[in-house]
């Protein structure tokens, strides 16, 4: 009896993680496809806007707030840089600190992406995004 209890607790952590993933896949292809609009990756984009949240962070702070790996950071911002969307400038304090900030064109680019989240080009597809995540959340809260 005690591994049929076992075998029902791995099936509903499956069916929580699939749906988990679901969800995460839908919202990585929803930044992919409005980065695309931009000619950057949806993990520059993410960071962009994660730097307009939290100017003058450092690699550590940026990697813990945008919740991503130190080297995936590092190598995207290197390409930021790279593309001039975002500056790097040694901290006048604690010179071991890098400070990552946005140039104006990494501004713009943020903007241009709130913007384009407004039109309403991006409303239907927003509200499906939207909807899809709401079904999949009820899934995962009505797993037997």
């Amino acid at each position: 009896m005690e591994g049929n209890k076992d075998n029902k607790t791995n099936i509903k952590r499956f069916h929580l993680y699939r749906n988990l993933r679901q969800i995460i896949h839908g919202f990585d292809s929803y930044r992919e496809g409005i980065a695309r609009n931009f000619g950057v990756s949806g993990a520059a984009l993410y960071l962009l806007v994660s730097i307009e949240q939290s100017p003058q962070c450092s690699y550590k702070d940026l990697a813990e707030y945008a919740g991503l790996a130190p080297n995936t950071v590092s190598s995207v911002i290197r390409s930021l840089i790279h593309q001039q969307f975002v500056t790097a400038v040694t901290d006048p304090i604690d010179r071991r600190i890098i400070r990552l900030n946005l140039t104006q064109a990494g501004s713009k680019m943020v903007e241009d992406t709130w913007n384009l989240l407004q039109s309403s080009s991006y409303a239907e597809t927003d509200a499906q995004c939207t909807e899809r995540v709401y079904r999949q959340l009820n899934q995962i809260l009505n797993i037997p």
